[in-house]
């Protein structure tokens, strides 16, 4: 009787939401009456159905953004990166964290960097398409040079293991860190408010935000700029299950960069069309115009503090230094807005002096 018992309890809990035996049907409309009086009961008890995170929209990243640059620190550069990251790759609050130095490529056909996104959920690979930003809060490449500068070289690549664009984060755990770093920005006195950033907060937050609620906020952005089977190349959401198609599909620059368009602020290409992104500045401007190259190579290395150890891809002859003349190139191009609005001035104080000397050089010889 015993064994008897166990066998039939073995088979009621190996049952499917596809089987027909007797036992499933029972299980499926049992499960099916406790969610209905869990949910009566919450409307009779007046409780919030809806669960999910609070929207934080593109409005609210671009006031972050700002507010962190007007700040003016190192911490607030690496928070300003992080933020934009997050919204970039439409993401959970712990991916901007797994994001490496190691994971950057040029794409020589967008003339835009493109960096690996390991998704820690879904075990799933995906790409974010870096794209030039409609304007200096939304331009992500301005983030990267400012945390850059305000490392100082601190930054020390190794084979042995990976390096990270935020270690501070944290490989797989940083949506706690993350929200905390967003909530910080909210007005004085509301719970997670940080006094330090009292003179910059952001009043339109929504209450109690978190980097959880970026990516439904991103979502819906998509949602109205392009078709699902493009968005799902900037959510990194697998389709892979519904057509060995999307095995192909999967990594497409040509089809993330669709999506990638309205997340840095430019109005989408014609709805359900695929076409060229934004393109980064660069320097050809300062080149024709009689700076040597190999003064513009020293300046980039003397601004962002490279040395030896520094991420290699970054380096002369790296294959992420075209990356590098767009960062110097945008901040040369948002020098006086950024003056203007009083962002980063140790960033612009630094790129001043040393393209005050770099004139000098040129008028003297």
């Amino acid at each position: 009787m015993t064994f008897f018992c166990a066998t039939r309890a073995q088979d009621f809990l190996k049952c499917s939401s596809g089987d027909k035996c007797p036992q499933a049907t029972w299980y499926k409309k049992m499960k099916t009456k406790i969610r209905t009086k869990i949910f009566y009961r919450s409307i009779d008890n007046n409780e919030t159905l809806d669960q999910s995170a609070n929207l934080v929209c593109y409005k609210h990243i671009l006031e972050m953004c700002g507010a962190l640059a007007r700040a003016n620190t190192a911490e607030a550069a690496e928070r300003k990166l992080a933020i934009k990251l997050l919204w970039r790759e439409a993401g959970r609050g712990s991916e901007p964290g797994a994001l490496s130095w190691g994971g950057l490529r040029w794409d020589h056909n967008f003339e835009t960097p493109t960096i690996e996104s390991p998704q820690s959920k879904p075990g799933k690979l995906k790409f974010v398409a870096l794209v030039a930003g409609i304007n200096r809060l939304a331009d992500v490449l301005l983030d990267i040079g400012d945390h850059l500068v305000h490392e100082r070289g601190s930054t020390h690549f190794s084979t042995d293991e990976k390096c990270f664009v935020l270690p501070s984060l944290g490989s797989t755990g940083g949506s706690p860190k993350l929200s905390s770093w967003i909530r910080a920005l909210q007005s004085r006195g509301l719970t997670g408010a940080a006094e330090k950033y009292s003179h910059v907060a952001v009043e339109s937050l929504p209450p109690a935000p978190t980097a959880a609620g970026v990516r439904p906020g991103a979502a819906d952005l998509l949602a109205m700029s392009v078709p699902a089977e493009i968005a799902v190349h900037v959510t990194g959401h697998d389709l892979t299950n519904l057509s060995a198609l999307w095995e192909y599909l999967d990594c497409r620059t040509a089809l993330l960069v669709v999506g990638s368009i309205p997340m840095a602020g430019w109005p989408p290409l014609p709805y359900g069309q695929t076409g060229d992104g934004p393109k980064h500045p660069t320097l050809r401007a300062l080149v024709e115009g009689g700076v040597e190259v190999a003064r513009l190579e020293a300046m980039i290395d003397e601004l962002f503090s490279f040395h030896d150890a520094s991420p290699p891809m970054l380096l002369h002859g790296g294959h992420m230094r075209l990356m590098m003349h767009a960062i110097l190139a945008t901040m040369v191009m948002y020098y006086e807005e950024r003056f203007i609005a009083h962002e980063m001035d140790t960033v612009r104080t630094q790129t001043l002096t040393l393209t005050l000397t770099l004139t000098l050089t040129l008028t003297l010889t």
